[in-house]
């Protein structure tokens, strides 16, 4: 592998770090949108059981054809909205499942730069001691050649 100033990778660290932490943040807004869609969808389903216990509680009890038609025509809206509110919680779980992919990607994309970057700081360093190694042979050969 070529050597690579730490310099430059550490701005590729910085980059992804900031990818990473991006991914991170819209994962957690669209986690927290499927929470609420989920939540939205129990409401309904829950209020469409009470209405649907008060209907069996108004049938037994007697009620109009007119009464029973608006049960119906609400029951049926209320049906439309929970099947809307499947599908939004559906699409934005297929969200999060692609938000978590790409958070995947920007993950490994940062630990590869960490494990390059700790590789060409290693080779850095090695390289700066053999010119520090090779100085301080030159000055001890100079030393012993000029003081005698």
């Amino acid at each position: 592998m070529a050597f690579v100033e730490p310099q430059y990778l550490h701005t590729l660290k910085t980059i992804s770090s900031n990818k990473v932490e991006l991914e991170s943040e819209k994962m957690m807004a669209i986690n927290k949108s499927v929470v609420e869609a989920d939540n939205s969808l129990q409401t309904l389903e829950q209020y469409r059981n009470d209405y649907l216990k008060r209907l069996t509680h108004d049938l037994v009890a007697g009620l109009s054809s007119k009464n029973y038609i608006n049960y119906q025509t609400f029951l049926q809206k209320l049906e439309d909205a929970i099947v809307g509110q499947k599908q939004q919680l559906q699409k934005l779980m297929e969200d999060l499942k692609q938000q978590r992919l790409l958070w995947q990607a920007s993950q490994r994309k940062k630990l590869s730069y960490d494990v390059i970057s700790d590789h060409s700081e290693q080779q850095y360093n090695q390289l700066e001691a053999r010119k520090d190694q090779k100085l301080m042979d030159e000055f001890a050969m100079r030393s012993i050649r000029y003081g005698r």
